[in-house]
C-alpha cells in the first residue's frame, strides 16, 4: 500500500473521484485538481484569504513553518516572493470563485450534451401542487408513500417533538411542585419536632434554676 501526503481542499474532492472513477474530466469546468495528479496544486485558499502550502501556513499575514509550528518573522527574499505568488493566486482563485457564484457564469457553461436546468422546476414554494399533480396523473401507477396511504397524510403516525417538550415540562413542573410540597411538610414536621424536643429539655433547666425538685406547676 502506498501513502499519499498531499495538501488539498473541498475543491479538489470531486475531481479526484472522477478519475478514480476512470471518467476524463478535462471537458468539465473545475476549480480543483486531482489529488493523485503530479500537476495536483498543493496551494489551499481559504475564504478569508489564508492560505496553505506545503511548506509554508499563511494566517492573516503571520507566516508559519508547517515542519516546526514556528513563527517565520524574517523570511528570506526567496520565500517572501513564493508566498507573495501563492497570495495572489488564492486572490485570483477566490475572485473567480466569488464571480461565478455572484454573477451566474455557468449560465455560459454548455458542454456537449449538456441539458440545460430549468429553474422553475426548482420553486420549492411550489412543491406540493407539483407533487399533487404528478400523483393524479399516476393514478394507481403511483408508488408514493401518499398513494399507498390510500391518500392520507402520514404526518399523525409520527410524534410531535414540541407536543413532547410541552408533556416533558408539564410533568418536570407537576414533579417540582410535588417535590416542593413534601420538602415543606418535612419542613413542618421537623420544626413541629424541634419544637417539642425543646420545650422538653427546657422545663428541668427551670426548675434546676429555682431550686424546686418537685412537679411542675400547673397553670
Amino acid at each position: 500500500m502506498v501513502a499519499y501526503k498531499q495538501y488539498g481542499g473541498e475543491i479538489d474532492v470531486l475531481p479526484t473521484l472522477l478519475h478514480l472513477l476512470g471518467i476524463n474530466s478535462s471537458a468539465y469546468l473545475q476549480f480543483g485538481t486531482d489529488l493523485f495528479s503530479k500537476e495536483h496544486d498543493q496551494t489551499v485558499a481559504f475564504r478569508n484569504g489564508s492560505f496553505i502550502t506545503p511548506k509554508y501556513t499563511v494566517v492573516s499575514g503571520t507566516i508559519y513553518d508547517n515542519q516546526t509550528g514556528a513563527v517565520v518573522t524574517h523570511p528570506s527574499k526567496a520565500v517572501s516572493d513564493y508566498l507573495a505568488e501563492q497570495k495572489q493566486k488564492v486572490r485570483t482563485e477566490l475572485s473567480l470563485s466569488d464571480t461565478l457564484n455572484t454573477k451566474n457564469l455557468l449560465r455560459f457553461y454548455v458542454p456537449a450534451h449538456f441539458t440545460p436546468v430549468d429553474p422553475s422546476l426548482y420553486d420549492y414554494k411550489k412543491q406540493f401542487e407539483r407533487l399533487k399533480a404528478l400523483n393524479s396523473k399516476l393514478g394507481a401507477k403511483s408508488k408514493s408513500l401518499y398513494s399507498k396511504n390510500k391518500h392520507k397524510s402520514t404526518v399523525d403516525d409520527y410524534p410531535n417533538e414540541e407536543d413532547s417538550l410541552n408533556q416533558d415540562n408539564t410533568n418536570n413542573q407537576a414533579n417540582s411542585t410535588d417535590n416542593s410540597q413534601t420538602e415543606t411538610s418535612q419542613e413542618e414536621s421537623t420544626a413541629s419536632d424541634s419544637s417539642a424536643s425543646t420545650s422538653s429539655t427546657a422545663a428541668p433547666a427551670l426548675y434546676a434554676t429555682s431550686g424546686n425538685t418537685s412537679t411542675p406547676p400547673t397553670e
